[in-house]
């Protein structure tokens, strides 16, 4: 299944993600268009990869760039680009068909990478997706902006004109390249956030909302409490309620109370990793604690931990066809483990009074039961779109757990045979359902 990765997930143009899109204005995109791919985009692209081999172009060539030195969430990813300049100043499906045909020759392809400082035309994105879809991989679709934000951020071309730096100058309006760079974001184009959770938890008399947002990650924290302010702002505005009787019970006063929790991804809401949060009070909410700012009317107060949580959940978390092959593997084995339990049942006469060898194998399968629901957990974060599925799995492999957990080591002395039948025979109850929930998510990832 193909899934769009945008220029931020990559880890080695971590550097480019800290401008944003809405910071590169027009006068730059009309300097990336006059960008030359083999001279300027392809070398810039292999720096930051640091990949200096080059792709001989001619007949014979597959892809632009062809590397393993691409990260995603740690893990490296074979990559193909296909890079399109000057020459190209519409990129349509017509001009790169044939180097999409030659993307799907490519075995074990992770991720495969469209960059372009020309126009990328709607039929081209279709088949670009359509593409990887094919393959199985991931893609991306890196457009002028984002090019922009790749070769300002080491200083390839002036962020004032998107003119190349030569000798330490800007070809066309003379800028020092070592003059820092200031990103501005213009007045009327807000900074993006959207609002995925609105709660209303009022109570008697007074009217309270609770929200959660997501927002850039890499927005500095002037904007940030922009954000907050607007987010806040929009709430005491709002007139939702959870119910009628809600609505009477807070009265139909002004918002007394509005809190909300900014997020720079769908993994930090998951693991409630908020970047900031924000409260405002009709009262003037609580006292400022040195860990908190006043901003306009609003309490604000930062997540110092923020970024060091986003680190662990990186390092713990797996891509899907790694979250696949792990789901596969403990599918395979708990069936085996299931096959050999019914073995078991043909093979013993199980009456009234425990059978020893019948116990015994079963304290064995236990072992292999408990080793088991470790591996359906492991530690590790799937991805978010994987995460229900995951949790159904190991709800299906727990069940197959509990059919022995009644054998296992600190039970099989413990318990009299009749406790043990009936925890065995209660485990096998609930399986059919388990795995009737499990496999209605797991279809949706592989069928």
């Amino acid at each position: 299944m193909s899934e769009l990765v945008r220029l931020e997930d990559i880890e080695e143009f971590g550097i480019a993600a800290r401008i944003p899109r809405s910071g590169i204005p027009p006068a730059v995109l009309l300097g990336v268009k006059q960008l030359h791919e083999v001279k300027v985009i392809e070398p810039a692209i292999r720096e930051l990869l640091s990949d200096p081999a080059q792709t001989p172009h001619g007949s014979t060539e597959i892809a632009d760039i062809l590397t393993t030195h691409v990260s995603i969430n740690g893990h490296a990813v074979s990559t193909a680009f296909v890079n399109k300049g000057k020459a190209t100043k519409k990129v349509n499906s017509t001009s790169v068909a044939h180097q999409f045909l030659k993307l799907q020759t490519i075995p074990g392809l992770g991720l495969i990478v469209l960059c372009a400082s020309g126009e990328i035309q709607d039929d081209t994105r279709r088949d670009f997706a359509q593409t990887a879809t094919n393959i199985g991989s991931r893609y991306a679709i890196l457009d002028a902006v984002d090019l922009a934000r790749l070769l300002i951020s080491i200083g390839r071309i002036c962020p004032r004109d998107g003119a190349l730096f030569e000798n330490g100058k800007c070809r066309a309006c003379n800028l020092n390249q070592s003059v820092p760079l200031k990103v501005e974001i213009p007045v009327f184009d807000e900074p993006h956030c959207e609002m995925i959770q609105q709660e209303d938890i009022s109570v008697l008399g007074k009217r309270r909302y609770r929200a959660r947002i997501i927002t850039f990650l890499h927005y500095p924290r002037a904007i940030l409490r922009d954000v907050a302010f607007r987010v806040v702002s929009e709430l005491r505005n709002s007139d939702y309620s959870r119910n009628e009787k809600a609505r009477k019970l807070a009265g139909s006063g002004p918002v007394h109370t509005v809190v909300a929790f900014i997020y720079t991804d769908n993994r930090d809401v998951k693991n409630n990793n908020w970047k900031l949060r924000a409260e405002y009070s009709i009262d003037g909410g609580r006292e400022s604690n040195g860990r908190s700012e006043d901003f306009r009317g609003i309490q604000i107060s930062w997540n110092e931990t923020h970024d060091a949580v986003r680190t662990v959940i990186r390092e713990k978390s797996i891509s899907k066809s790694e979250w696949i092959k792990k789901v596969e593997e403990v599918l395979s084995d708990a069936q085996a483990i299931l096959n050999s339990y019914e073995r078991l049942k043909e093979t013993h006469s199980l009456g009234r009074n425990e059978d020893v060898g019948f116990s015994r194998a079963m304290s064995d399968l236990a072992k292999e039961a408990g080793d088991l629901l470790w591996r359906a957990d492991g530690g590790l974060w799937p991805p978010v779109d994987c995460e229900d599925c995951d949790r159904s799995l190991e709800s299906y492999v727990m069940s197959v757990h509990n059919i022995f957990v009644a054998f296992a080591p600190w039970n099989i002395h413990r318990l009299d045979w009749p406790v043990k039948a009936q925890l065995m025979n209660s485990g096998e109850k609930e399986l059919p359902a388990k795995l009737s929930e499990f496999q209605s998510h797991w279809k949706r990832h592989r069928n």
